[in-house]
């Protein structure tokens, strides 16, 4: 019986981490955000910090179709129609995409 090993056992939470690091940065600041968390927000997800994210769940694992096809998601699903209704969080997703596209392999 052949062992295959798994190159990447925590695949799958970083694919979450992906979904979650760039909802949460095209989503930006809430109003009702304690203040607490509002600077925890600026500190974690600038642009820098997560393109950093991006690349490092890239380096176990999660494809860059994996995460184009995420953004196209958030892009077409009813799931997202909030945020697909903001200019702001597209300016941010495009922002995002570009980046994938040029950087991540």
């Amino acid at each position: 019986m052949k062992h295959e090993s798994n190159n990447y056992p925590m695949k799958d939470w970083h694919i979450k981490h992906m979904q979650n690091t760039i909802i949460k940065y095209i989503t930006g600041l809430s109003d009702s955000m304690p203040s607490w968390e509002a600077r925890q927000y600026m500190k974690f997800y600038n642009m820098a910090n997560v393109q950093k994210t991006i690349a490092y769940d890239a380096k176990h694992g999660v494809s860059r179709e994996e995460i184009l096809a995420f953004i196209e998601l958030v892009r077409t699903h009813p799931t997202y129609c909030d945020l697909q209704g903001n200019k702001l969080c597209m300016r941010n997703l495009n922002a995002i995409e570009k980046y994938v596209k040029f950087n991540i392999n």
